[in-house]
């Protein structure tokens, strides 16, 4: 591009040094007015016209309006109007509502259909929630966790002594809570952090300032100093790539849905519950309840909660899981006295509860002998062999083995790390 030639009759300097304008000349003392020039309006015509064609236009003499569609083209990524979703930006570090709802269920292994309405949750139980879609939300997007001592929770309040609790976690870092008790309403949403207002007055502000607890702690309006200015020669290279960088609405970042993930995996089975799969393998995220030695850095969760219960591994680096194969789980005395004497997660071996037959026959291999009926209760006792099974009474042919035992399926007893 160029300014107006030496030879035009300029009025010099007029933009600085060098820096040549136009003039409409002067009669009185002879000088003439600043003529353009063909090669100028070449200039120029060639300048917009580039614009234009690289922007993919033809040039069209009837359309006064083509310099502006080809800007546009080229800041919004060849589109006929301003993106609004993360492809039309070419957002990478960002998930669509959609890909959040599919990560929390894959995650939680239920449905994760939004409700309608955080009010009309029935049940204890965790649901997601989107504020655009879900009334009574503490917040634009997160999970809540339910938790009420009926297993029906009474929509409208109950004359019966009941209470329901709600926790909800926000993709944003928030954590709300709120209660209901017998026919009272919900309160209002609580956040959970330190009392005490901010320091920051009410209002609506463009730049504001969080602490790690999401409380503002300084805020004020935007100034011509917040917005970069950027020359179109720039917009390919300096077009921003994050969802803070186009101020994106429909998206969380990689980080905050990684939390969200994470708070409802915890929270659905935190390290050390055991659980029974139908699968030979374990599932990610859980470890075959073998006893075999694992190390204590690599399951640090899970060291955690249970310690060296069900061994110590080799003293320093590892800790031993508990070896459920092949075993019946029964649920810790934790002093009941129903089976007193046992501390949690110790072995008990097989056993069959003392008793006594009244017996009339006994039958031996070969030969019969037979002893006459001693009575009830008589004091004259009799050896029974219980290993042949070979006959059968009115319930059907006996079953013996090596160990007493109840009717049972094999499944997989796998622990979460």
């Amino acid at each position: 591009m160029r300014r107006v030639g030496d030879n035009r009759n300029p009025v010099r300097d007029k933009f600085g040094a060098g820096k040549h304008g136009f003039g409409p000349g002067n009669p009185q003392t002879g000088q003439p007015a600043t003529t353009p020039g063909y090669e100028l309006f070449d200039s120029w015509q060639e300048e917009m016209a580039s614009v234009v064609e690289g922007a993919g236009f033809a040039l069209k003499p009837d359309q006064n309006n083509q310099l502006l569609q080809s800007i546009r083209a080229i800041a919004w990524g060849n589109t006929a109007s301003r993106p609004n979703t993360l492809d039309g930006y070419g957002i990478t570090d960002g998930a669509t509502k959609s890909q959040l709802a599919a990560a929390l269920q894959y995650a939680l292994g239920i449905n994760v259909d939004l409700p309608a309405d955080l009010n009309s949750i029935s049940m204890s139980g965790t649901v997601p929630y989107d504020k655009a879609k879900t009334k009574n939300s503490p917040s634009d997007f997160g999970v809540v966790l339910t938790i009420a001592n009926q297993i029906n929770i009474p929509p409208t309040g109950t004359s019966q002594s009941a209470w329901a609790f709600q926790s909800a976690f926000g993709t944003d870092g928030s954590r709300m809570v709120r209660m209901r008790v017998n026919a009272g309403n919900w309160t209002a949403w609580m956040a959970v952090a330190d009392s005490g207002p901010s320091g920051v007055a009410t209002g609506t502000y463009g730049i504001v300032t969080v602490d790690d607890r999401g409380r503002v702690t300084a805020a004020r309006q935007m100034n011509g100093g917040d917005v970069p200015g950027h020359d179109w020669s720039k917009i390919t290279s300096g077009r921003p790539t994050t969802l803070a960088g186009y101020g994106i609405t429909d998206g969380v970042t990689v980080t905050q849905m990684a939390s969200a993930v994470t708070n409802a995996v915890t929270s659905a089975a935190p390290p050390g519950v055991v659980a029974n799969f139908a699968m030979p393998n374990p599932p990610n995220g859980w470890l075959m309840a073998n006893g075999s030695a694992v190390s204590r850095a690599a399951y640090a969760a899970l060291f955690a909660a249970i310690g060296t219960t069900y061994g110590a591994g080799d003293g320093s680096t590892t800790f031993n899981l508990p070896d459920l194969r092949g075993e019946f789980v029964r649920g810790w005395d934790g002093g009941r006295g129903v089976d007193a004497g046992r501390s949690i997660g110790t072995l008990q071996y097989d056993a069959f509860q003392g008793h006594r037959h009244n017996v009339n026959q006994v039958w031996t291999t070969g030969a019969g002998i037979t002893f006459p009926s001693p009575g009830v209760n008589s004091a004259w006792q009799a050896t029974i062999d219980a290993t042949d099974g070979t006959v059968a009474g009115v319930s059907g042919a006996p079953r013996v083995a090596s160990e007493t035992r109840p009717r049972n399926v094999a499944l997989l007893a796998c622990i979460k790390f």
